[in-house]
């Protein structure tokens, strides 16, 4: 039996791709491996939104051609091949690059050894890509839309995803439907840019999607992934509000708490439009968990900014971060560039590169352990908001560590749980204890509406 062994890096629509294209080796015989071991094909789905990023891609290409056999085959595709593909094709002969637009090809290239349609790699249209069973998540991420024009100044994704397009519903509702058909309890709607699903279309948009998917499929939990702030409408969080089978999390990139570090960045709304949105959603939402996105080091934001910001993130009311270091981003492809001046984008790199007073590293550390311990005490102070008040979690079981079951909740919350019984995939009514490895996640038992004492 031939195996294929696969490594995604970066957000959840390329957790999503790597699914789709797995699934299809799956069905027609070959087996899954872990990526440590020998395989037949290696496959890597990669990133470049950070020089992190860039640099556990080339790390996984380098411990794919020290595994491989003779004939093995290492197909490498992604964002990170959109922006450098030069960089792969010389380190091996044996490697095979794919850009985003090219993944639906992957398996037929390898397979068929059919030859890769060019023309489909520029397309603005969006390319279906789709599977009706998942290998290697329990909340499944479905990808919806794709591409973004926003043009922050720090970002390359406009770049490498091109333009934005959406996913045609009925494709999306279809797809659903059979995930339920196999099982699966949880979806997460994903996108580059997820709020701008459905512009391309004639008044339909997110929101009437996911009412879409709600009243015409069977699915149990409906969960967003990340959504820019601007999207974040009332007709949206009273929807939510009122319908049980979407999550209660929020992720909400914010970048900065300084106003003068956020038009620099090219965003759009200020810190204090920010602050009346999480109101908005604590509001209608008072258990809402909502975590959001900080840049530290940006070109240009000085102790005092650095300052704002961590002085608005301490009362605003969230229970986490994600916490990033500026990154300098420039586009390194001549097809890619090529491709960009075709669609009128407003530069060949992200603004940010030209921006003068880059911050050194020891400084970007610094405020990123300040901002790492406030967000351990959000986190701690969110669990305990859970714990005290005996709130009823909801989360799909995925795995067993220490004859525990584990899960994320609907309230983006590790949870481990003790139940010989149990299955995975398995959808439990819970409720929280006590912390957890150290405030890693919370024990929890099974809930049964009991009131709180």
């Amino acid at each position: 039996m031939k195996t294929i062994a696969v490594a995604t890096l970066g957000c959840k629509t390329n957790q999503y791709e790597t699914e789709a294209v797995l699934s299809q080796f799956i069905k027609s015989g070959y087996k899954l491996v872990d990526f440590s071991q020998s395989a037949d094909i290696y496959l890597i789905n990669t990133c470049c939104v950070t020089n992190r990023a860039e640099y556990k891609s080339r790390y996984l290409v380098r411990k794919a051609i020290a595994q491989k056999k003779s004939d093995t085959k290492i197909v490498v595709a992604g964002c990170y091949v959109e922006n450098e593909p030069d960089f792969f094709s010389q380190l091996n002969n044996s490697i095979l690059t794919f850009t985003n637009n090219e993944k639906g090809q992957i398996f037929d290239c390898i397979v068929n050894n059919s030859i890769k349609d060019k023309t489909i790699n520029l397309s603005n249209e969006f390319v279906e890509l789709t599977t009706d069973k998942f290998y290697l998540h329990t909340r499944v991420p479905l990808k919806v839309q794709d591409g973004c024009d926003f043009f922050c100044s720090y970002c390359i994704l406009p770049y490498v995803r091109r333009k934005p397009r959406s996913r045609k519903p009925e494709n999306v509702i279809t797809q659903v439907k059979k995930l339920v058909k196999n099982g699966v309890k949880e979806i997460v709607l994903t996108g580059i840019n997820l709020g701008l699903y459905g512009r391309e279309f004639n008044e339909y948009s997110l929101i009437d999607l996911i009412e879409d998917l709600s009243s015409k499929t069977d699915i149990q939990r409906i969960r967003l992934s990340s959504i820019e702030p601007m999207f974040f409408s009332d007709r949206l969080i009273k929807y939510i509000a009122n319908n049980e089978k979407i999550c209660h999390h929020f992720h909400i990139p914010l970048q900065s708490g300084s106003d003068k570090v956020l038009k620099n960045m090219n965003r759009c709304y200020t810190a204090d439009d920010f602050q009346k949105i999480i109101y908005n959603i604590k509001y209608e939402i008072p258990d809402a968990a909502i975590g959001c996105d900080v840049i530290v080091g940006f070109p240009g934001e000085t102790d005092k900014e650095f300052e704002k910001t961590f002085a608005f993130l301490d009362r605003l009311d969230i229970s986490y971060l994600h916490i990033f270091r500026y990154s300098p981003r420039e586009i390194k492809s001549e097809i890619l560039m090529r491709s960009i001046i075709s669609q009128d984008a407003p530069r060949l790199k992200t603004a940010a590169v030209e921006m003068k007073c880059e911050i050194n590293g020891v400084k970007k550390r610094n405020r990123m352990h300040r901002l790492l311990k406030l967000n351990a005490a959000k986190k701690r102070k969110y669990f305990n908001y859970l714990i005290e008040n005996r709130l009823p979690l909801k989360a799909v079981l995925e795995s067993q560590e220490n004859g525990l079951w584990t899960a994320v909740s609907d309230h983006y919350v590790r949870i481990y749980l003790k139940d010989k019984n149990a299955k995975k995939g398995e959808l439990k009514n819970l409720v929280a204890r006590k912390n957890y490895q150290k405030n890693n996640g919370l024990l929890v038992e099974k809930y049964n509406s009991e009131r709180k004492t």
